[in-house]
């Protein structure tokens, strides 16, 4: 009887490549865009071969959103000459978003970073200082005025003020913007100092700092 060959078992592991040594390093280029549908945050990577110390080239990192709500421009690119690749992407949601990329598809090289998205612009406030020179014990006023970003003024919108000084007094506090969208704020110390007054209308995201002086 004769002895029949077999050939050793040599293991399949079709497209896959060697991967041993190799990370994704991700740096946050863009962060805290407006969620207002166009603007981007963009995150750039590099492959990188720890055997070696060297970046690695022509190789596919694919990526997905894993958590929150946001659009890729690009969920797959071939990293260049530096090894390195980026990723862009927008939303219309305020939130945090968590961005994974992985190597060929194989979930063994990954990296997970996370972006967020702020709430867009829609208003600004101008501050006009109506008093040039308070001594302590005086009052400094400042007028406030509220504009879309289209530009008119906004009228019956509640505003805030506060001061970086628990020392000084804002007055008021709070306060509506009358018919030509403008609040006048006075604000009162006993001691001679400087504080930064912020004006805030939160329902547009909208903020003004402005420095003041009492002498």
């Amino acid at each position: 009887m004769q002895n029949q060959y077999c050939p050793p078992h040599i293991p399949q592991y079709g497209n896959l490549v060697e991967i041993t040594g190799l990370i994704i390093i991700a740096a946050v280029e863009t962060n805290y865009a407006p969620a207002n549908d166009y603007a981007s945050n963009v995150i750039l990577y590099t492959l990188w071969d720890t055997t070696i110390n060297q970046p690695v080239t022509g190789r596919v990192l694919n990526f997905s959103v894993v958590r929150g709500l946001a659009e890729l421009y690009n969920t797959f690119d071939t990293t260049d000459h530096a090894g390195q690749t980026r990723v862009s992407l927008r939303s219309g949601t305020p939130d945090s978003v968590e961005v994974r990329a992985i190597l060929d598809s194989q979930d063994s090289v990954s990296n997970y970073t996370v972006v967020s998205f702020t709430s867009p612009v829609t208003h600004t406030i101008s501050a006009e200082p109506l008093d040039s020179y308070v001594p302590a014990g005086g009052t400094y006023r400042i007028r406030y005025t509220l504009r879309d970003t289209a530009g008119p003024v906004v009228d019956n919108a509640l505003m805030s003020f506060t001061s970086s000084s628990p020392t000084a007094t804002v007055s008021p506090g709070l306060g509506f913007t009358n018919t030509l969208g403008q609040i006048i704020v006075s604000i009162t110390s006993p001691v001679a100092l400087t504080t930064i007054i912020s004006a805030a209308y939160a329902a547009g995201n909208a903020e003004n700092n402005t420095a003041i002086t009492f002498f």
